[in-house]
């Protein structure tokens, strides 16, 4: 049976029907093997990758904010103080601007890129880089599918924020039950029909 994985924040980890994850698993007719995970990193995403043995058939990556720090996610109030103390006092934007790219770079040619054989990659943005502190940086992926477009803006940026009614809207990796179809229905196209999108 073929396989898919979802890498990448809380855009890609709603396991119930009416998640674009659940829509497109079923389109492709794949098990899934991995899920997003809420307020990740994308170092996150990156170990989920690596630690599979077997890579799925369909890898699909939504990259986060740069901003975001890879943690355990404990619950343990020493390690919550622990990770604000360092955004406080020891956080570098240049640093971490630098470092998101050069990874996310890295991971693409020296990673992703080998392994096309055997997954079919799709990439995309949860958030653009850098766009939640309204700054425009540009960083192009070069492996399998690279669709250029922000879920964050997808969701609609108020409704990202609300979530909306959760008794008359429910939402689904914060997008409306539509907005996952339609999403759904962009990745499959991507990898079906290359069309530009």
């Amino acid at each position: 049976m073929n396989t898919i994985g979802y890498f990448g924040d809380s855009f890609c980890a709603d396991k119930s029907k009416n998640s674009w994850c659940t829509i497109l698993a079923e389109k492709l007719n794949c098990k899934v093997v991995n899920y997003g995970v809420v307020a990740s990193s994308i170092w996150t995403a990156i170990l989920d990758f690596n630690k599979l043995k077997i890579k799925p058939t369909y890898s699909i990556f939504c990259w986060t904010d740069p901003y975001r720090l890879y943690w355990n996610y404990s619950n343990d109030k020493k390690i919550q103080d622990a990770l604000k103390t360092y955004k406080i006092h020891l956080a570098n934007q240049d640093k971490d601007h630098l470092e998101y790219e050069y990874v996310l770079k890295y991971f693409d040619e020296k990673v992703l890129k080998p392994l096309q054989k055997s997954t079919r990659i799709y990439q995309c943005w949860s958030f653009k880089p850098f766009e939640l502190v309204d700054q425009q940086h540009d960083i192009q992926l070069t492996t399998g599918k690279f669709d250029n477009i922000s879920l964050y803006q997808i969701a609609n940026k108020k409704s990202f924020l609300d979530n909306f009614n959760w008794k008359q809207d429910p939402v689904y990796n914060h997008m409306s039950a539509e907005q996952n179809i339609k999403f759904a229905e962009r990745v499959y196209k991507k990898f079906y029909y290359d069309r530009k999108i």
